[in-house]
């Protein structure tokens, strides 16, 4: 079998991260959902790349990780929202150098050749040890300078993705 650019294009896997914190709720949130839908139904259903899509937030200084969709689970739109909806009553703070670790863990075990992480966010992060924006600048250094993961910001309604990911937009 040939190998060609395209099938070497769709050896790929994708991590979905999005802040679940407490000032994602309300329109933030329900974007963070919508996009994350639009991408399991390009990706995963069109492309028939593995996608896990996550949310995270805080229990006191413990990170909370809810996974909405897993790599290897087929979950409709009606599932997606429900997911959400469910971590909506969870959304508390955000540790965002912690759980993108947890993200860089996952992807970096599945045997894809390209590996994405898209965080999803609207703004900086608020908990966690000493300075949590420095920790999550150092978190994203190091992923990159790894070079194993691509890794993008996507900010919802906020700029601040640009502090963190070289690679971002902003919806």
């Amino acid at each position: 079998k040939r190998r060609t650019a395209e099938t070497d294009l769709l050896d790929t896997c994708i991590l979905l991260l999005n802040d679940g914190s407490g000032s994602m709720s309300g329109d933030k949130f329900q974007t963070t959902a919508k996009a994350s839908a639009l991408c399991n139904d390009a990706f995963a259903r069109v492309l028939h790349i593995p996608l896990c899509v996550a949310a995270f937030t805080t229990s006191g200084p413990v990170p909370v990780i809810g996974i909405m969709k897993g790599f290897n689970e087929t979950v409709s739109d009606d599932q997606m929202a429900d997911r959400f909806y469910d971590f909506s009553g969870r959304m508390s703070g955000n540790n965002d150098a912690d759980s993108l670790l947890w993200a860089f863990n996952e992807i970096v075990k599945r045997k894809e050749k390209r590996k994405v992480i898209i965080v999803l966010s609207d703004g900086s992060p608020a908990d966690g040890l000493g300075d949590p924006s420095y920790a999550l600048k150092q978190t994203t250094d190091t992923i990159l300078k790894d070079g194993r993961v691509d890794l993008y910001g996507i900010g919802i309604m906020d700029t601040n993705v640009k502090r963190f990911y070289p690679k971002h937009k902003v919806i």
